[in-house]
């Protein structure tokens, strides 16, 4: 796809070199590559969970593992609102770059 069209596609992981393009992750397309769907566990030590956060959650402290099987379900308890809740309604746009 890039090579076909390289101002649209990038492969490369630079960020820099990815502005106005559609990022074509190949790296998440081998049998050790762990890209799964959320709220599935993985198959690690400690069952973690694939988890959505909301961007104010993110910080330095989460990692792949921070969420369980064990500790998934008090997080969920704490929410204040379905992490879902504009999941079937909300409407998004991929605004392609002009070739």
């Amino acid at each position: 796809m890039e090579t076909l069209n390289p101002n649209l596609y990038v492969s490369q992981l630079n960020k820099s070199k990815r502005k106005g393009k559609i990022f074509i992750d190949y790296l998440r397309n081998q049998r050790s590559a762990t890209a799964i769907a959320p709220y599935s566990t993985r198959a690690k030590e400690n069952a973690s969970v694939s988890t959505p956060l909301t961007w104010n959650e993110l910080s330095a402290r989460i990692k792949s593992d921070t969420f369980t099987v064990s500790n998934l379900p008090k997080r969920l308890a704490q929410l204040k609102e379905d992490p879902w809740l504009d999941f079937f309604t909300l409407k998004q746009t991929l605004r392609l770059p002009k070739v």
